[in-house]
């Protein structure tokens, strides 16, 4: 508003004036919210679906024993003993999460 305020009803009408732009504001940033969760969803949907393979699932305490049973026993061969330090620990770790990751899908499957 251009104007000054010179009596309480000028107050009153500015208060109301910016009352309003202040809920249009919201509305905007609301809506501008809502329309970025809806565009990000597909990222988020790969990054959950990551997460999941790469994380412990420390419930199924079976499921765990196989698969480090399959890491140490099979994935430690001599292939993994000639390459450097980085493959010897991401491969397995990798291999492990996802066999656990697919063992407990199809475990609340059933």
């Amino acid at each position: 508003m251009n104007n000054k305020i010179k009596t309480y009803t000028d107050l009153l009408e500015e208060k109301k004036r910016l009352q309003e732009l202040l809920l249009v504001q919201k509305n905007t940033l609301k809506n501008n919210v809502a329309e970025l969760k809806t565009e990000l969803k597909p990222a988020l949907s790969i990054f959950n679906f990551f997460k999941q393979i790469t994380s412990n699932h420390k419930e199924y305490y079976i499921i765990n024993s196989i698969t480090n049973w399959t890491k140490e026993h099979i994935f430690s061969s001599e292939w993994l003993k000639k390459n450097n330090w980085f493959i010897q620990f991401i491969i397995p770790l990798i291999l492990k999460n996802i066999a656990s990751y697919f063992f407990t899908k199809k475990a609340n499957n059933t």
